[in-house]
């Protein structure tokens, strides 16, 4: 019986969130069972939002950051941090642990603890990566074959814990005094109940992900012109510049709010929860959005493979550019990145128009420029996974 479960995931905050299936069907199936949650200390306060989870085991190598930069890190010390963090879990006797992360290190603190039912990767005794599970098979040789992947990263976190799927989307916790912390700036904007407000995420983790801040900006104005939007500017502080050459580019700057580096995740949560859209690259943010129901439009550029990462759950939109060589593979540098001058702001808008006015997705009359620009509408299937339906 399973009665203690580990859950490992050591990777980003959208993972977290994209994670949640399969905590929900665990708890389902295990009732009883007490699930821990492994993450980094970058997201063990967001971690506390994920439902299902009785206690967070924080892994904590940043603390060894600033004395490697000062040259006095000792690789015995993070070692021995290391081995007693392991030690420390031992004693928990878990029955079941899921592997969500994916690098060496991980499969080896998993080899380390002895669980004997692993999903994910763990090491032989030879010190190679292994994994037994078919969906986690998948999982370690999708990244090599990624244009014929049709799976999201949800599904396949579901499906190697062996959860039967019934079409549960990402989910996390909110409160109501998530609301009260905007509830001033609110009043200070002079937002009103009925304001048309979409939420704009401009940057991401990696630069050759984004679309242009001049796209964004005309894509902006377009939206406050034709709809009489409100326009949200989210993002970390270190995105500051890309919302600032935003703003300098739009015409209609009194119908845009830049809240980048304004607002802690609580604070996110809430502004989210407000908006009719959310217009993104491949984020955490957009991962956020999905979770509350914000209807998506995503822009999925470079590596972003709308297959593996889109928004999971009914009704959200995708834009990729439709050329021979998108996705990129993780193992490419691309020096020209053609594929963020493909879509056009006059293709967001067009489409954000025809849904506000009609409440669905279609490919309005006269749209031009769409040679190379697939769209995509999410939704499940049959046997409940989430698939990308093209509306060109």
């Amino acid at each position: 019986m399973i009665k203690k479960i580990l859950i490992m995931n050591l990777t980003r905050m959208g993972d977290l969130i994209q994670s949640t299936p399969l905590i929900e069907g665990l708890h389902k199936k295990y009732p009883q069972a007490h699930i821990t949650m492994m993450v980094s200390s970058d997201f063990a306060d967001f971690t506390r939002r994920i439902p299902h989870i009785n206690e967070i085991v924080v892994f904590n190598l940043r603390q060894f950051n600033d004395r490697a930069f000062k040259g006095s890190m000792s690789w015995v010390e993070i070692y021995r941090y290391i081995e007693h963090f392991l030690n420390s879990l031992i004693p928990h006797n878990f029955d079941l642990l899921v592997n969500l992360s994916h690098s060496k290190l991980s499969a080896l603190m998993i080899s380390y603890l002895g669980i004997k039912d692993v999903r994910g990767f763990t090491c032989d005794n030879e010190g190679d990566r292994k994994t037994g599970h078919p969906w986690m098979q998948y999982f370690g040789t999708e990244p090599f074959n990624r244009i014929l992947n049709s799976y999201n990263l949800v599904d396949i976190f579901t499906r190697s814990g062996d959860i039967i799927p019934d079409g549960r989307q990402v989910k996390i916790q909110t409160d109501a005094s998530d609301d009260a912390l905007i509830s001033d700036e609110i009043r200070r904007l002079n937002i009103q109940a009925d304001d048309l407000l979409i939420g704009v995420q401009a940057g991401s983790s990696l630069e050759g992900r984004r679309w242009s801040s001049k796209s964004f900006a005309e894509m902006g104005d377009l939206l406050a012109r034709d709809l009489h939007a409100k326009i949200l500017l989210f993002g970390v502080a270190s995105e500051s510049r890309i919302a600032q050459e935003v703003v300098a580019a739009m015409a209609h700057k009194e119908r845009v709010v830049d809240l980048t580096g304004k607002t802690g995740i609580p604070e996110l949560i809430a502004w989210l929860k407000k908006c009719q859209y959310l217009i993104t690259n491949d984020t955490g943010t957009m991962h956020i959005a999905a979770a509350l129901g914000t209807k998506i439009v995503g822009l999925f550029f470079a590596h972003a493979h709308p297959y593996e990462t889109g928004p999971y759950g009914p009704g959200h939109i995708i834009f990729q550019a439709r050329i021979p060589c998108a996705p990129c593979s993780y193992a490419v540098h691309c020096n020209n990145i053609v594929c963020i001058q493909k879509v056009r702001p006059q293709h967001l808008c067009s489409m954000i128009t025809f849904h506000r006015a009609k409440g669905f997705w279609k490919l309005p009359e006269g749209m031009d420029g769409l040679d190379e620009v697939n769209i995509y509408e999410t939704s499940f299937d049959d046997d409940c996974f989430l698939r990308l339906k093209p509306l060109i």
